[in-house]
C-alpha cells in the first residue's frame, strides 16, 4: 500500500459513511421499473411523458418510457415515476 492517505475513504471506513456521498457519486435507486429517485441532480434538461433527461453535474441520465412525471424536485433529490423502460448515461 503506498504511502497517500485519501480522507474521504477514511471517512467511509471510521464513519460508515457512504462511498456515494463522500466520493461525489449520484446515487440512484429503482423501485422496479416504476419510480427512481437518483440524488444530487443539478437541473432538469427535458421532461416529457416519454423522457426525462436529468443533468448529474459532470454526467447526465435519461429515463425513457410511458407516463412520465416527476413527483418531486429539489436540491437534494428528484423523484419520477411512471413506466420506466430505459435509462441511459451520458
Amino acid at each position: 500500500m503506498s504511502g497517500k492517505f485519501n480522507l474521504g475513504e477514511k471517512l467511509t471506513e471510521e464513519l460508515g459513511i457512504p462511498k456515494t456521498i463522500v466520493n461525489g457519486y449520484n446515487h440512484i435507486e429503482l423501485f422496479g421499473n416504476r419510480e427512481a429517485i437518483v440524488n444530487q441532480c443539478e437541473g432538469i434538461l427535458e421532461y416529457s411523458e416519454e423522457r426525462i433527461k436529468l443533468n448529474l453535474g459532470k454526467n447526465t441520465i435519461l429515463f425513457c418510457g410511458s407516463d412520465l412525471c416527476m413527483k418531486e424536485y429539489g436540491t437534494s433529490q428528484a423523484v419520477l415515476s411512471g413506466n420506466i423502460l430505459t435509462i441511459e448515461f451520458g
